[in-house]
């Protein structure tokens, strides 16, 4: 295993402590941790050092943060925590699922599944799937893998979307992104046997009618036990998605309706004006082959459909505060990357420090010649500081606020403190400031200062 990464034992980001590894892909590691303050099991997906050190690999890891916690869809595994570890590991707590995903299920069953038992399938994800779109968001590699049924504490049991890592965002700024991360339509991203031939041709350049298609595909083979468009290497897939039309999914289960078949196929067309328009769309053709308790999903997607239009899209923030900014600048800044003295002051910095050191003395300065101005004043109109007039000396203790000192040794700013100072006033020479005496002691008691490393 990685050497940066977490063992079992671990207690990692304050609260997470590790149980074990659940399960491991190519850019990351997933682990079952138990969240100490919520007492809870979480999935606690990690990125390798070596993907960490990728601005390709942090990109995809910020986007899957990003998206997941926008979708607001029981059909999404809920995002509970995003940030870097201790040594710059960039983590996402999710929750943790018991279940199996769809290509889990399909290998069990050895064969298709009921078609009710798929429509349900299908319309869950589609609630989903429409709640991203809403937001402009396309998932691009629906497949099953990333469908995970999950049993509930009831026994019930319900399909959460895994994995937004190469989602697309649709804004202007999201796709210049994207062009990046995609390598400007030269790379390939998502699952070949479950893309789109608009995404085989250029993945920057598709719209959510990308994953429609995707999972007309992934219902043909719930429904046939196949896949609709299957070769012996990578080029004849491409070729057979790109030019041919599916065998119709009837001529692989002929006891499945006529209906069915007609969906499928509609999902299946390489011109994507040619497909269901929306997730809403595909829903309510489906429905009717679906069990009653969900197929008041089709319903919800329309009416969210009718208002997303007016919903205002979110930009990707400014340079420099974009998600994967500050997930680079975590990597970037941690001891498994670029070892780092911690003791030695960083260039640059030392201006600004001695700066704010200037500053806070000035403000002490000025604090105690206003101070000073006031006593007078006071003591001039006869009223007495402490005790009668003539009496002996009488001392006032006045509250003063020390925000910020400098070491001068380390140049280092301190942690804010706070110290007396007390006004004599002495009949002879009038009112003086000094500093507060220990009753024990002899000398000045000094403010002891938290010096925080910079």
């Amino acid at each position: 295993m990685d050497r940066a990464l977490p063992s079992p034992g671990d207690v990692v980001a304050g609260k997470y402590r590790i149980e074990r590894v659940a399960g491991e892909g190519g850019m990351g590691i997933v682990f079952e941790a138990h969240h100490l303050l919520f007492n809870e099991r979480v999935a606690l997906k990690v990125l390798f050092a070596e993907s960490a050190t990728k601005d390709s690999a942090i990109e995809r890891f910020a986007r899957e943060v990003q998206a997941a916690a926008r979708i607001k869809s029981p059909h999404v595994a809920h995002v509970m925590d995003a940030g870097a570890l201790e040594n710059g590991l960039p983590f996402l707590a999710m929750e943790f699922l018991n279940g199996q995903d769809l290509g889990e299920l399909l290998e069990k069953r050895k064969g298709a599944l009921p078609v009710e038992e798929a429509a349900n399938y299908i319309l869950q994800a589609l609630e989903a799937v429409g709640q991203a779109h809403a937001l402009g968001i396309i998932h691009r590699d629906l497949k099953p893998p990333n469908l995970f049924v999950t049993e509930l504490p009831d026994g019930s049991h319900v399909l959460k979307i895994l994995d937004f890592g190469i989602s697309k965002v649709m804004t202007a700024k999201a796709q210049r992104r994207d062009k990046i991360l995609t390598g400007g339509g030269a790379a390939v991203l998502g699952s070949p046997a479950y893309m789109s031939p608009e995404q085989l041709r250029d993945a920057s350049r598709i719209d959510h009618r990308a994953d429609i298609w995707s999972l007309g595909v992934v219902m043909y083979e719930l429904i046939s036990g196949v896949l609709p468009f299957d070769a012996d290497g990578v080029g004849e897939l491409f070729a057979a998605i790109l030019e041919r039309d599916p065998v119709p999914l009837r001529e692989k289960n002929p006891v499945a309706p006529e209906g069915i078949e007609a969906i499928v196929a509609r999902c299946l067309k390489r011109n994507p004006d040619d497909r269901f328009q929306s997730a809403g769309e595909f829903a309510m053709a489906l429905a009717p082959f679906a069990a009653e308790e969900w197929r008041p999903i089709a319903d919800r997607l329309a009416k969210l459909e009718v208002r997303a239009s007016s919903m205002r899209e979110i930009e990707t923030p400014a340079p420099g505060m974009h998600p994967a900014d500050i997930l680079r600048r975590s990597v970037e800044t941690s001891s498994f990357v670029r070892p780092t003295n911690p003791e030695a002051p960083k260039k640059g910095s030392n201006r600004l420090l001695m700066g704010i050191g200037f500053a806070s003395l000035l403000a002490t300065v000025v604090v105690g010649v206003f101070a000073m101005a006031s006593i007078r004043k006071t003591n001039a109109g006869g009223a007495p500081l402490g005790a009668a007039a003539g009496g002996p000396s009488a001392v006032t203790v006045v509250p003063f606020a020390v925000t910020t000192t400098v070491d001068t040794t380390s140049g280092a700013p301190s942690a804010s403190a706070s110290a007396d100072i007390e006004v004599e006033d002495n009949p002879a020479s009038g009112p003086a400031l000094r500093p507060r005496l220990s009753p024990s002691q002899k000398k000045p008691v000094r403010p002891k200062f938290l010096h925080t490393p910079d």
